[in-house]
């Protein structure tokens, strides 16, 4: 299974609340600049069983595909434009370019792509929230699309806990 996912409330504790429930989860996120603190994050997340496939690695690939023939779920976040292949979406009214993987992983091995999030609660708790797998349609642009206006939505229902500092829209669409 793929979980899709965004910079939504303490995206961390999430993982560390699929793994605590047993899923066997791992992450795909990219190496951190800092060593110090890269080795930091690594074994907070391990920890709580969630392991971190780091991008651009040699062994990223076999490593992506060993999650998922064991069974276990697949966690992306979408919602930046980051160094890597994607595809031009939507994403509050403008044209956002966004990483393309989810959706291809997701189209290649009929993998049940399933939007998660964890909201932060006033009294300090947090509630995660698990959404129906989605009805991917085969094009990766339009399944990107399907995948990001979840995030979108999460981002409308609580906009104080999604990091608008970053540059979503850094990059310009091409001319048509």
């Amino acid at each position: 299974m793929l979980i899709v996912t965004g910079h939504c409330g303490n995206w961390e504790l999430l993982a560390a609340t699929i793994n605590c429930r047993g899923l066997g989860m791992a992450v795909v996120a990219r190496e951190l600049e800092e060593p110090r603190f890269n080795a930091f994050l690594l074994a907070l997340r391990e920890r709580f069983g969630t392991r971190t496939i780091l991008r651009g690695r040699p062994q990223a690939a076999r490593d992506l595909l060993r999650t998922l023939r064991d069974g276990g779920a697949l966690g992306l976040l979408i919602d930046q434009d980051i160094a890597a292949e994607g595809v031009w979406v939507p994403f509050f009214g403008r044209l956002a370019f966004t990483p393309s993987g989810a959706a291809d992983l997701a189209l290649r091995f009929d993998l049940a792509a399933v939007p998660a999030f964890i909201e932060r609660r006033a009294d300090g708790s947090h509630l995660a929230r698990f959404e129906a797998p989605l009805a991917l349609p085969p094009d990766r642009t339009a399944a990107t699309g399907l995948m990001t206006a979840r995030i979108e939505a999460q981002v409308r229902r609580r906009p104080e806990q999604w990091p608008w500092f970053h540059r979503r829209w850094r990059r310009r669409p091409p001319a048509d």
